[in-house]
């Protein structure tokens, strides 16, 4: 991830791309890839984007399509919410490095966004039983990668039940760029980004893999010999 997020155009190019004013808040609402997550969470990130629409109504709301995700499903759903949310398919770093804050389904999409600077509110919910189960055989203080690398609570996290708009809403809130918790977050997103370590992950592990397979031709040749 290290070596693959980033942005592909400048900040004046994205905004051009996207039609965004400097002006306007931009929010990004994730809710996954899997059928499940996009059932139970959808639907709150939605009312809870209502809730800041009317505190501040020329906020964008943007959703970065994952792959495989049926579009039908999540129109349908934007339309009953009534929602102003625009579906996007390229650029979703640069939208990022845009975004005041997103909301999302806990996954690898969060890291993505700790790697621009983007701040989220995390959220995730499955069935009563299976988290009960989860709950007797997986013992961690955070569902988040990057509270995971840091060892503590940098991003909310809303889990089951906690999972409510005004949460959403009231956590969102103190992430939008201006707002004195948003530079407290983003300097500790970028403390668990250096723990991924410096670019070039995929050139190192290429050439440790050469080495090593240099290695064993040797040590074969010395056998035969």
């Amino acid at each position: 991830m290290v070596d693959a997020v980033k942005a592909s155009l400048s900040s004046d190019e994205a905004r051009e791309f996207f039609g965004l004013e400097r002006t306007e808040p931009v929010v990004l609402l994730m809710p996954g890839s899997r059928r499940q997550e996009i059932h139970r969470l959808f639907a709150p990130m939605l009312h809870a984007a209502g809730l800041l629409l009317r505190e501040r109504p020329n906020t964008r709301f943007f959703l970065p399509v994952a792959d495989g995700v049926d579009e039908t499903v999540l129109q349908r759903m934007i339309s009953d919410a009534g929602i102003p949310v625009t579906l996007t398919h390229e650029y979703r770093y640069d939208l990022m490095g845009l975004a005041d804050v997103a909301i999302a389904t806990s996954g690898t999409v969060v890291m993505e966004a700790a790697l621009m600077g983007l701040p989220c509110v995390v959220l995730y919910r499955m069935a009563a039983f299976n988290y009960l189960i989860g709950k007797l055989l997986v013992h961690v203080e955070h569902i988040s990668l990057p509270n995971i690398l840091l060892g503590r609570r940098a991003l909310p996290e809303l889990l089951q039940d906690e999972v409510q708009p005004a949460r959403i809403a009231e956590e969102a809130r103190g992430l939008y760029r201006g707002e004195r918790h948003r530079d407290e977050v983003t300097e500790a997103l970028a403390k668990a980004c250096h723990c991924l370590g410096k670019p070039g992950a995929a050139s190192r592990i290429a050439a440790r893999v050469l080495a090593a397979a240099k290695r064993g031709m040797t040590g074969e040749n010395n056998e035969k010999l």
